[in-house]
């Protein structure tokens, strides 16, 4: 990886870049626009927004539909990527989906009592 080094934070020239995960058989892609945190020696230290342009059932199921986005951070090492993280978007557990609809029915039947 080359940063552009004209100002601070550094950034990566240009900006956005298209990044793909590969794990198994799955696979997510999308545009990322980071910021450096901190350069410094071989270390680069980078956080920003990864736009998901497409995905694979295994990333779908875990939290990266396609449109979404989402956190990124990572750091590199002498330029090549050492290690890192998507955040994925929140997903209801479904217990809370299930109080939801119990409550929306127990309302809509209390209603109905009523009318």
């Amino acid at each position: 990886m080359h940063y552009a080094t004209g100002n601070n934070p550094y950034t990566f020239g240009p900006n956005s870049q298209v990044f793909t995960v590969t794990i198994g058989s799955n696979t997510v892609s999308g545009l990322m626009s980071v910021q450096a945190l901190y350069i410094g020696g071989p270390y680069g230290f980078f956080a920003g927004k990864y736009q998901i342009s497409s995905s694979t059932w295994g990333f779908v199921q875990t939290g990266y539909p396609v449109g979404a986005l989402i956190d990124i951070d990572f750091v590199t090492y002498n330029g090549k990527l050492s290690s890192g993280e998507l955040v994925p978007q929140s997903v209801p557990e479904p217990g809370t989906m299930g109080l939801l609809g119990s409550g929306l029915l127990a309302a809509a039947g209390m209603l109905r009592r009523k009318l």
